[in-house]
């Protein structure tokens, strides 16, 4: 049904709230699009993704034995909330959501500089010094036949450029996305 679970356990014996890494697989064929985790009041718990890998995950069951399934697997920072001393909470990983990430395209932040790609262009703005770089990301290769020291320019070459390509989004969510 599209539906994941993972227990989130506390072994201490004071009741916790806080942030948490959890890890959890999705079958492949539901990896293909984001995900959304929910408490068990029904209530959408904000995640970071830490890592995701495409991995085998062994599986006996009485349909299936012995069974490897391809799964994606993955690493979790969420917050929790109330778990009892010495108790637990389950919580339901839903698939099939369109990825939320920020519109006007794919863009790379953080408090000193802003990235963003249009077209095969790479901009960085520096927003400590209010400055636009644009188009700022090239490639280039040129042969020689020099060594280590020296540079010695092959007659008649001329440079090979490479821009950007293609941009994809890997994941989105509202606390991250690559």
């Amino acid at each position: 049904d599209g539906a994941y679970y993972f227990t989130v356990i506390n072994t201490n014996q004071l009741p916790y709230t806080g942030v948490m890494e959890c890890e959890f697989n999705i079958a492949i064929a539901d990896a293909d699009k984001d995900f959304k985790i929910f408490a068990p009041d029904g209530s959408e718990v904000e995640y970071t993704i830490i890592d995701k890998y495409q991995d085998l995950f062994c599986t006996f069951t009485p349909l299936n034995l012995p069974g490897a399934v391809d799964v994606m697997r993955y690493k979790v920072q969420l917050y929790i909330e109330n778990i009892p001393p010495f108790g637990y909470t389950n919580y339901t990983v839903k698939t099939g959501y369109e990825y939320a990430g920020e519109t006007g395209g794919p863009a790379l932040e953080n408090e000193y500089l802003k990235v963003t790609f249009a077209g095969d262009k790479v901009n960085i703005f520096d927003k400590v010094n209010e400055v636009e770089y644009e188009d700022c990301l090239w490639f280039e290769d040129l042969g020689d036949w020099g060594n280590s020291y020296v540079f010695q320019p092959c007659e008649g070459d001329s440079p090979i450029k490479a821009k950007l390509d293609s941009i994809e989004t890997v994941y989105a969510n509202k606390l991250k996305s690559a």
